[in-house]
């Protein structure tokens, strides 16, 4: 659930340079814009793959499967 709500949520909210003044200092303007672009799609698609393989593995997670009944053998 908690990777839902930060897929969601970094999808809906836009990305400004001014909020990242340590790395805006360290790498400067253009090449922070250029790796920002970069990794926010790769962030948006971590974070939903993750999110859809703990779904898939949270509904699979106490699914007991079906044995058939021992029936005793003629020696």
């Amino acid at each position: 659930m908690l990777d839902l709500s930060l897929w969601f949520e970094k999808t809906t909210t836009t990305t400004k340079h001014e909020a990242n003044p340590f790395q805006l200092a360290f790498y400067h303007v253009i090449p922070w814009s250029i790796i920002a672009a970069i990794a926010t799609p790769l962030q948006i698609l971590f974070r939903f793959h993750a999110s859809v393989c703990l779904s898939h593995v949270w509904a699979n997670m106490y699914y007991l499967p079906t044995y058939e009944p021992v029936t005793p053998r003629d020696f």
